[in-house]
């Protein structure tokens, strides 16, 4: 059986917003979560306008 994993805050996304808002969230005590697909976090970043 395995056991069940709590966390205050997950994060979609190791971008600069997600890593920044993970970051924050973990600085203030939450335990964090965050999901990314890549292998690193903040190493692509895409921008349009």
């Amino acid at each position: 059986m395995s056991d069940i994993q709590r966390y205050d805050v997950i994060v979609v996304g190791g971008g600069p917003a997600g890593s920044s808002a993970a970051l924050q969230a973990a600085n203030g005590g939450a335990s964090v979560l965050m999901i990314e697909k890549e292998p690193q976090i903040a190493t692509t970043v895409r921008t349009s306008g």
